[in-house]
């Protein structure tokens, strides 16, 4: 893993890979922007990685609400001149220069800060989980700056806080955490019926 320097130019180029004397290079593409969201599992997609405002994971028994301020954390938030890059801590610019919009369940989402953590290559993202949100286990997070598009993740919301609830499937957070710990279970007979 490397942190791309802030004053490296947008456009083509290359990067070299060094190990033990022996160098290898690639074309890369650089932009201005692109964000990845972390998620729970490191697969890209499904569970994001989000805070309440004090740090709090949100997961599914700790929702967030509509209209609360929450933390997605992940990278390519964009340059930032005025920090090394490799030093610990990272001041926390708020980059409104760049371009950015956040959508969670489809709606708009107010965007309060964007730009680096305390961590060189770790960027937070602070919006408002929109008031008409439809509540769910599985609410989709997404993030566009200019015309590239983050990866997809979700996060649980429910009106007052605490345990999610699935619409689709007709569970809670707290019997969705439940099965998700015993791990995979051998089914030996399904039944599907129609009507």
């Amino acid at each position: 893993a490397a942190v791309l320097p802030s004053t490296t130019p947008v456009g083509t180029g290359t990067i070299t890979l060094t190990n033990n004397g022996q160098s290898t290079q690639a074309p890369i593409q650089v932009v201005a922007s692109a964000v990845g969201l972390d998620t729970l599992y490191g697969a890209g997609s499904g569970a994001g990685v989000l805070t309440d405002a004090n740090f709090n994971p949100i997961g599914l028994t700790n929702s967030a609400m509509p209209g609360q301020a929450v933390v997605l954390w992940g990278s390519g938030v964009g340059a930032d001149t005025s920090n090394s890059d490799t030093t610990y801590p990272q001041n926390q610019n708020n980059l409104t220069n760049i371009p950015m919009q956040v959508y969670i369940g489809g709606f708009s989402a107010s965007i309060l800060y964007r730009g680096r953590s305390q961590h060189p290559g770790l960027d937070l993202i602070d919006v408002v989980i929109p008031a008409n949100v439809t509540p769910g286990c599985y609410v989709s997070v997404v993030v566009a700056t200019g015309s590239v598009v983050s990866n997809t993740v979700t996060v649980p919301v429910s009106p007052k806080g605490g345990s999610c609830s699935d619409p689709a499937l007709g569970l809670s957070g707290t019997q969705l955490q439940s099965l998700a710990a015993k791990g995979a279970t051998p089914v030996k007979s399904l039944a599907l019926t129609g009507s």
